[in-house]
């Protein structure tokens, strides 16, 4: 069961009482290097999901399980391959983390690694249908092998009354256990970075176009 978490107040805390929880966190981030306007919607929007995620512990007990999205470690090592990834995630979980969650395995590493390859391959021009259908349909096996690893994990680490917390991208298909109630945490920012995001790519399309146009005018 999903919930928004506007929804969520003092009246129906007893509706989370022994049930497992999982707040979801969407990870934002931009296809290419982040402007100056990008960075301060995306400082805005975590600072958003702490107040929110604060509030909802007050309300609801602390987050005891820890999932990150190609997080094939857990533990300190997992907080560290963050790190390293320069995440803008890194501070949030080191915050939960030092609070007393877990960090655990999220991703199974065969069916993330396999999955960033065909992305690779899936953005290579094809000259032939079938060979497109192929990768598309392997795409979408591999996939779905992976969200199903990152469900299992959730759903062997959560118990009754527990809490947990995944931060995943936004176009994922997980299929969570049905017992788990999934809040989803959706602070004002999100709708904000979105909508900075469509105008910035519309804004590039249209520059390059114009580009386009201007040269084959020239030519």
């Amino acid at each position: 069961m999903s919930q928004e978490l506007g929804k969520i107040d003092k009246a129906n805390t007893e509706d989370y009482k022994n049930k497992r929880k999982l707040f979801m966190v969407p990870i934002i981030f931009t296809p290419f290097e982040p402007n100056q306007d990008a960075e301060i919607l995306i400082t805005k929007y975590w600072n958003q999901v702490k107040n929110q995620i604060n509030s909802l512990t007050q309300s609801l007990g602390i987050v005891k399980h820890i999932f990150h999205e190609t997080l094939s470690v857990g533990g300190h090592e997992g907080l560290e391959q963050l790190k390293n990834m320069n995440s803008k995630t890194y501070s949030f979980v080191q915050e939960q983390w030092e609070s007393g969650a877990e960090i655990h395995v999220t991703e199974d590493l065969v069916s993330l690694t396999e999955m960033i390859d065909l992305q690779r391959i899936a953005n290579i021009p094809f000259s032939s249908e079938g060979v497109r259908s192929k990768i598309e349909s392997w795409y979408s096996e591999v996939a779905a092998k992976r969200f199903s690893a990152i469900k299992e994990s959730i759903d062997s680490k959560i118990k009754s009354d527990e809490i947990g917390l995944l931060l995943m991208s936004e176009n994922h298909n997980i299929e969570f256990p049905e017992d788990i109630e999934v809040i989803h945490v959706s602070p004002p920012a999100l709708h904000d970075f979105r909508r900075w995001l469509d105008d910035f790519i519309q804004e590039q399309m249209k520059m390059y176009s114009q580009t386009e146009e201007n040269t084959n005018k020239e030519s």
